[in-house]
């Protein structure tokens, strides 16, 4: 087998927004529609094509450079990419600020392939952001798909608020 590995050099003007800059009583946003990944990888495995969407979420993803930057500009106190999946990627923010965190799957935004809300808590390689804002402040920044997902807590455990039903 062949192997390939790629690495980015950049440069960045100010300070980075780090995944240890979160606070007890952040909110958390997440851009996007999660979940298209994990639908076109569970079709492949079946045996079947996936929605052209999901597939294309795949296979083209789109890196969130500018609205990183925006984000930052607009008070982001934490932020990461979506690579592992929510719950777990949540879980490396709050680990990294010393803190807990509960996720909401009843606000999780759920691209349209998606038919459980579970696969876009798992759903890796998704490439989308999470951040955390302080409380009230991602109300109004709630635009070009940034939708609430969870809060930050003292504490060092995660947890999920309510239970998951089929999506309707």
């Amino acid at each position: 087998g062949v192997a390939v590995d790629m690495m980015v050099v950049g440069r960045l003007e100010g300070e980075p927004v780090r995944r240890s800059g979160a606070r007890a009583g952040d909110e958390l946003w997440v851009t996007g529609l999660l979940g298209a990944p994990f639908c076109a990888v569970a079709a492949w495995n079946a045996g079947a094509e996936p929605d052209a969407s999901a597939r294309a979420r795949f296979a083209h993803p789109v890196p969130r450079l500018k609205e990183a930057l925006w984000l930052k500009a607009q008070g982001a106190r934490a932020m990461i990419d979506l690579s592992d999946g929510l719950v777990a990627d949540a879980g490396h923010l709050a680990a990294a600020s010393g803190m807990g965190v509960v996720i909401d799957p009843d606000l999780t935004p759920l691209h349209g392939a998606v038919e459980v809300a579970d696969e876009a808590l798992v759903s890796g390689e998704e490439y989308e952001l999470l951040l955390a804002l302080p409380a009230g402040a991602g109300a109004p920044l709630a635009v070009a798909q940034l939708s609430p997902s969870g809060a930050l807590r003292r504490g060092r455990k995660a947890r999920r608020r309510h239970k998951l039903l089929p999506r309707t």
